[in-house]
């Protein structure tokens, strides 16, 4: 696959075979991806408006700013409605609906 130039290791693509036989890529919607696996872990979501999103799970409460379908604003996380921290990396929001 590394010598193929039809192949692209990006961590936020994936590849889809093309009619033609080819490759294209096209960009993941992170956040429906994020939405999926949350709900599978046991996560409400509320879609507040086409940039916000709040995952809630017992005392703790994610809320997540996006740009778009794929990029990160920024997210909040609160517990026992206390805020506890902030971040605009997608990593470290996946890890707090680990918890």
């Amino acid at each position: 696959m590394r010598g193929n130039p039809h192949f692209r290791a990006l961590a936020d693509h994936e590849v889809h075979r093309a009619a033609e036989g080819g490759f294209v890529t096209t960009a993941t919607d992170e956040r429906a991806a994020l939405a999926q696996s949350s709900e599978e872990q046991g996560w409400r979501r509320r879609a507040i408006d086409d940039r916000v999103d709040v995952y809630s799970r017992g005392a703790i409460r994610i809320r997540l700013i996006w740009q778009g379908s794929s990029k990160l604003s920024g997210a909040s996380i609160f517990v026992d409605e206390w805020y506890d921290n902030y971040t605009r990396d997608l990593g470290t929001v996946r890890a707090w609906l680990k918890r």
